[in-house]
């Protein structure tokens, strides 16, 4: 990149150094890291990471209480008790350094498809008590394909909020599995 400095007109080349130090933020360093890691996966055919935040959002969408009420109100009071269950375990895992305690549960929900019907679908929960990030991000991944929110194989990022502390880490597994596929 070239600009104009104020030595009587001349144009300076900038180093690269320079360039990508300039660029830098914490928020920008996240998303060059996933716009990197989808790029790669568009160019190689292979599997896009989706935002966990979409995914959720979506999620809720198909499962909100209020949208079963009308049709069953004893599938959306089990949302309902699900729903709280979920939320207690997302904020757990925003907390620095926190993970849900060791725990095998399984949550049900009802979703109510595009066409109007209604199916239960299971988050089934496993932790150790530890980092759980492996496990969860499974439990996740098999619950969204349930929902028709994952075509099966697809993976998704967890947002910087979710395990603050492991972000980098969780970035650099999906960059490797990522090369270990092009392979």
């Amino acid at each position: 990149m070239l600009i104009k400095g104020s030595f009587g007109g001349f144009i300076l080349p900038l180093p690269r150094a320079v360039l990508y130090l300039s660029s830098m933020t914490s928020k920008g360093t996240y998303n060059n890291h996933k716009n990197r890691y989808n790029a790669k996966a568009k160019q190689s055919n292979k599997v896009l990471a989706s935002n966990i935040n979409v995914l959720l959002r979506q999620f809720y969408k198909q499962t909100h209480p209020d949208i079963l009420r009308s049709s069953n109100s004893q599938y959306a009071d089990s949302n309902s008790d699900s729903m709280q269950v979920l939320n207690g375990i997302l904020t757990t895992i925003k907390g620095v350094n926190q993970y849900p305690q060791r725990m095998y549960t399984e949550i049900p929900f009802f979703v109510k498809s595009n066409d109007g019907t209604i199916n239960k679908v299971s988050l089934v929960i496993r932790t150790a008590g530890g980092d759980c990030r492996k496990q969860l991000t499974s439990a996740f991944e098999q619950l969204f394909t349930q929902c028709g929110l994952l075509k099966s194989g697809d993976k998704f990022i967890w947002t910087k909020e979710f395990f603050p502390l492991h972000l980098k880490d969780s970035i650099e597994d999906l960059e490797e599995q990522l090369r270990r596929e092009q392979d």
